[in-house]
């Protein structure tokens, strides 16, 4: 097992057969891939990324405030799809 610092340094180390394989985040690879880096992703991929919604963490009203309102419009947009097509939109696969 290899810790890297760098997603160019695993890659590299990926192509020039330093290393045999790399658990990444299934949109990272695809882009990878997509810019004619010589890999495979096997799948069903073994690791997949899921993207969410990052709010920095406090212990104030306001901050709190904000993680409900999230969490309730995020729940909406989950139920009526919008959501959905949202991430179709750019992930080709729905992690909602």
């Amino acid at each position: 097992m290899v810790n890297y610092t760098s997603e160019n340094d695993v890659i590299h180390d990926l192509v020039s057969s330093k290393i045999d394989a790399i658990l990444f985040p299934d949109t990272e690879i695809d882009k990878v891939i997509a810019n004619g880096t010589p890999i495979i992703a096997l799948k069903p991929y073994a690791f997949l990324g899921y993207s969410g919604i990052a709010v920095e963490k406090e212990n104030n009203t306001s901050s709190k405030s904000l993680v409900n309102n999230l969490i309730e419009i995020t729940h909406v947009m989950h139920q009526d799809r919008t959501l959905t097509s949202i991430i179709m939109n750019y992930f080709n696969n729905d992690y909602s």
